[in-house]
């Protein structure tokens, strides 16, 4: 059905639907609704050219679900963090973002999550500067060392763990 929706970015229709939507989402409307507005939100900003609307949207909603999600289901908040760094990172608040990589690792090592220690400790190190240190005293390649130790020890790697 949401394939078949109509996405012309110059449909006068489109963005007034849009509106109420947004409004529906305000209200706390069913869950497959607010699914069905952001993906018919993210498909508009495509067809007009802006991916980064898209992603903010998308981004913004998936965060806040899976947040909600964490506060239910405690193995969700590493992750939850990880992604909110990202989130930080992203909008150029590099300060939160190592703040919240730090809290992921702390989470990971409680919960005992060590594919959740390992990516969080990889997003920290790869996004220090040189010779920085993160909250937990470390430097980049402590970070990474860390990282990849436990990712050998689980017989993975850090690939396709972010940009």
């Amino acid at each position: 059905m949401e394939s078949r929706l109509r996405v012309d970015p110059g449909d006068p229709t489109i963005a007034e639907w849009l509106e109420e939507a947004a409004q529906l989402l305000r209200q706390q409307v069913g869950r497959i609704d607010a699914v069905r507005a952001q993906v018919a939100a993210a498909r508009f900003h495509l067809a007009g050219g802006r991916p980064t609307e898209a992603w903010r949207a998308t981004a913004a909603a998936g965060l806040r679900r899976l947040r909600r999600y964490a506060r239910t289901f405690p193995m969700a908040r590493p992750r939850a963090l990880a992604c909110l760094g990202w989130s930080h990172w992203l909008h150029g608040r590099q300060g939160a973002a190592h703040r919240a990589w730090t809290r992921a690792i702390g989470e990971a090592e409680r919960l005992a999550m060590p594919w959740e220690l390992a990516n969080a400790h990889h997003q920290l190190g790869r996004h220090l500067a040189a010779g920085e240190r993160s909250p937990l005293g470390l430097d980049p390649t402590e970070h990474l060392d860390r990282a990849r130790s436990t990712f050998e020890a689980l017989g993975t790697s850090a690939q396709g763990q972010g940009p």
